[in-house]
């Protein structure tokens, strides 16, 4: 099939402006569009559809060239996406927290080699609260598109070459393929939403279009339904979808296949005129721009006024992304674009310019990795004296404390758990103070701590708590945040589990301390307290999410401490009063995350609580009633 020369799609723009409009009021986390993830798709099937045809016409003319190709994608992507990549880094540096900020450097050196899918994979989903923290978060779909450019000329190339007449059916295979494998990996929802085999499919739909053209319904009226069917198609999911929807997989058909039937019968159609009216086809032309300004905006903006926004609030964020799209745009991407307009950029300047971008943004992502200079971000802390220099206190005093010692030390005391067992400075304090020298066990991450907990960690779980028995160890800290394994086990098996644990341990003449569960946060009170500047004064304190069934659980397991002879750090009662728990001291946050103290901040903020009542002593914290 010998491809005609493509003319200008005003429909196509049209396309692009629906789908980038699409994602703009999915991220402004207005719930009526509670789907607009799937401006995305739409935009994947543009790009399969545009990208294909235009390997395939000049293999056709015998005048495609890698390296054409690629400059021109070049061209087209880097600048505008560097700029943006530069001045988010620039704001980040003023904004972030240190944890947040050496985070960003990781993100922005995967944005810049088209790797920010795979790093997002490893973090916190999309639809994630803690998407809040991450400026850089929409390049997972940048960096899909860009390993779509990487990958999909060198096997059209090859497909032409070897197959010339069945492109089309191994476009299909391709695209049956990647479908499946969305159903094989269907349990690892994170993988199949970042991950480009499982998108491929996406593409391909896109591609197919350019052989289903062949297909001419003569009556127009045809096309009219179709386009009507596209624009069902497209909006529906919007509307309907939402973060507990399964995707891509099936779901993904709903808007693609919208998508193909407008590119399908849009140049045919006197109702496609929707996408062709120049408010249309004008943010179509700068819907790269906007889609690449608009999130940082939104995450920085909220990260710096911290508290929920108002929907005249949003709405004027819409609007000023608008603007720096068209700006940058007009200024940058455009003019980047072609050697020979705006800035006239040789090839040669411009691959230094690209170098020089690549080279300076790395850098700057791995120094704020390293963090070279992220802690040293909290200068503007005016925090007292005494509070100070109770946070610079060691963990190991004079060998009293947790220590890095000779085993054969006869220990007072063990800690063991999950990721709240390592959080020892609050026990360091106590024991130092105490002249008591505590076994640290490193916290098995996700791992409670109990005996037989059928976790993978369940064997080393097993041995440590085996080894705290056999060496006599008087006194054990059990330390895990309990609530949050109702995800996985209802609070009655944990009840029976944690009762059973302390019943061995007490058989043994051993002393059972259990940590409690920790209020849970909507977000990171860390985030406002640990900015190098904010607006207004942050919130001391705040109430928890579900505050009553929290208040429940943790009274629940109170008491099963307490009526197996334990003793039990109540958090709740430590932290809470009316609904509201503190989540700062003395201008330093005692949260670390949503579901973890800071450990140095909240010891600190015991140690200045109780100290001078020589009140400072576990048996006064871990009580027995």
């Amino acid at each position: 099939m010998k491809l005609k020369k493509l003319d200008y799609r005003y429909d196509i723009q049209g396309l692009r402006a629906l789908a980038v409009i699409i994602v703009v009021l999915f991220h402004t986390d207005w719930p009526l569009f509670s789907g607009g993830f799937v401006g995305v798709d739409i935009f994947l099937v543009i790009s399969g559809y545009l990208i294909t045809r235009i390997i395939y016409s000049k293999l056709q003319n015998n005048s495609f060239s890698f390296t054409d190709f690629y400059l021109k994608r070049a061209r087209r992507l880097m600048p505008a996406l560097f700029i943006t990549l530069s001045t988010s880094s620039i704001a980040s540096f003023l904004l972030l927290t240190p944890s947040h900020f050496k985070r960003y450097g990781v993100a922005l050196i995967s944005s810049v080699y088209s790797l920010a899918n795979i790093f997002f994979l490893g973090e916190t989903g999309y639809f994630n609260t803690e998407s809040m923290f991450k400026p850089l978060l929409h390049m997972w779909s940048l960096s899909l598109e860009e390993q779509f450019y990487l990958i999909w000329p060198f096997t059209i190339f090859i497909l032409y070459k070897l197959f010339s007449n069945r492109i089309f059916t191994f476009i299909l295979i391709f695209g049956v393929i990647s479908f499946i494998l969305n159903g094989i990996y269907i349990s690892d929802q994170e993988a199949i939403f970042y991950l480009l085999p499982f998108r491929v499919f996406e593409f391909c739909i896109g591609a197919s279009v350019i052989w289903l053209s062949r297909i001419d319904f003569k009556k127009s009226w045809i096309h009219e339904i179709l386009i009507l069917i596209s624009l069902i198609l497209m909006i529906y999911p919007v509307f309907t979808f939402s973060k507990a929807t399964v995707f891509p997989y099936y779901n993904a058909l709903t808007p693609c296949l919208g998508a193909v039937l407008l590119i399908f019968s849009g140049g045919k159609s006197r109702l496609a005129s929707i996408f062709k009216n120049k408010f249309m086809v004008y943010t179509g032309s700068i819907s790269y721009s906007w889609y690449l300004v608009h999130w940082p905006l939104f995450i920085l903006y909220k990260y710096w006024y911290f508290k929920e926004l108002r929907t005249t609030s949003m709405i004027i964020l819409v609007f000023i992304s608008y603007v720096l799209a068209c700006i940058l745009h007009h200024f940058i991407e455009e003019p980047m674009r072609q050697k020979d307009i705006g800035y006239k950029l040789s090839n040669k300047v411009f691959l230094l310019f690209l170098l020089a971008m690549i080279i300076g943004l790395s850098s700057f992502g791995i120094i704020t990795w390293k963090e070279k200079w992220g802690q040293s971000r909290q200068y503007l802390k005016k925090i007292s004296h005494d509070y100070k220099k109770v946070l610079s206190r060691p963990d190991c005093i004079k060998n009293k404390g947790i220590c890095k010692i000779d085993n054969t030390i006869q220990y007072d005391a063990a800690l063991v758990g999950d990721s709240h067992a390592n959080f020892t400075f609050i026990y360091s304090v106590i024991a130092s103070h105490n002249n008591l020298v505590i076994k640290h066990f490193p916290g098995l991450s996700a791992c409670f701590a109990l005996f037989d907990n059928t976790l993978d960690c369940q064997n080393v779980m097993n041995k440590q708590l085996n080894f705290i028995i056999e060496n006599k160890i008087k006194r054990v800290f059990l330390a895990s945040n309990w609530s949050i394994y109702t995800h996985q086990y209802s609070a009655d098996w944990i009840f029976k589990k944690l009762k059973k644990t302390i019943e061995t341990l007490r058989k043994n003449n051993i002393d059972v301390y259990v940590w409690g569960s920790m209020p849970f946060l909507s977000r990171t009170p860390q985030s406002c307290f640990d900015r190098p500047f904010r607006s207004g004064e942050c919130d001391v304190f705040m109430k928890p999410i579900n505050y009553p069934d929290q208040i429940k659980y943790n009274n629940d397991l109170k008491k099963v401490v307490i009526a197996n002879d334990g003793r039990y750090f109540d958090l709740f009662k430590e932290l809470c009063n009316d609904n509201n728990c503190r989540v700062a001291y003395d201008g330093m946050s005692l949260y670390s995350d949503r579901y973890h103290i800071h450990e140095r901040n909240f010891g600190g903020y015991l140690y200045m609580k109780y100290f001078h009542n020589n009140k400072l002593t576990f048996e006064h914290l871990f009580v027995k009633h």
